[in-house]
């Protein structure tokens, strides 16, 4: 309402669920700011209008990210892109092919501001791409991570807490993931939360080796008697060091 230039766009991974999603909550929104008598909504094609300029909210599924470059709009730029359900979509090139196209559309205004919102629940491995992504320390962005437990409570039913509580009692590990948010692993793995980045490298300056582990598997693709070495830290990390070989042609050597 501040820009007469601005206009937002907001995207799902499939356009079946961008009405009950995405529209419904800025209608909502709308609603509760009081200001319905300003917007008008349409449902073929999904938007909102702002009468007084003519400003619009488009919203767009990328069941094909290639759709973004049919994209037009009458007056200004897109300052608000909002990425709903961000786990949904297949990786980072996807959302960055689909930035690009929306930017590209604005390079006539001079140095414009955007603000682009991505908005997603964990997933449980530490390896998908959307948690990968949020690791990386970027200048440009601000992650806010909240829960249930950081509303107002007058935002929450008795029945959803008694069921957040029944699910803490019977399985943690699953109410951690679904209400709190965290990163708790795949099941079935041996070591769910091992990460490359925190078990692999360097000890740290007060950090002790207190065992070493030597392991022989004969059933090994690469070699049939590989012998991977390990240490446990006084952090509690599985260390993985140098390897190293043995070399028969040189008596008692080993590197």
């Amino acid at each position: 309402l501040k820009d007469e230039m601005a206009n937002a766009i907001i995207f799902m991974k499939y356009s079946a669920y961008l009405r009950q999603a995405v529209f419904e909550q800025i209608q909502w929104a709308i609603n509760e700011l009081g200001l319905n008598e300003y917007f008008y909504s349409f449902v073929s094609p999904l938007k909102f209008v702002y009468a007084p300029t003519g400003q619009v909210i488009l919203f767009r599924g990328l069941d094909d990210a290639n759709r973004t470059k049919s994209i037009k709009i009458a007056k200004g730029y897109f300052k608000i892109v909002w990425f709903e359900e961000l786990s949904e979509f297949d990786n980072w090139e996807e959302i960055r092919t689909t930035l690009n196209s929306v930017f590209r559309k604005s390079n006539e205004y001079m140095q414009p501001h955007f603000s682009v919102f991505l908005s997603y629940n964990p997933p449980r491995d530490p390896k998908n791409w959307v948690n990968i992504e949020a690791r990386y320390n970027r200048p440009d962005r601000l992650i806010n991570h909240s829960t249930y437990l950081d509303v107002p409570r007058t935002w929450l039913t008795d029945a959803f807490i008694q069921e957040t509580e029944e699910l803490k009692k019977i399985d943690e590990r699953a109410y951690r993931h679904e209400y709190l948010g965290e990163v708790i692993g795949l099941d079935g793995l041996v070591y769910p939360m091992f990460d490359r980045t925190r078990h692999v490298g360097t000890l740290n300056e007060n950090e002790r080796v207190w065992s070493i582990i030597l392991g022989l598997d004969e059933g090994s693709i690469n070699d049939p008697t590989t012998c991977i070495a390990l240490c446990v830290t006084t952090e509690g990390r599985i260390f993985i060091p140098l390897p190293f070989v043995y070399d028969p042609s040189i008596p008692g050597h080993m590197t």
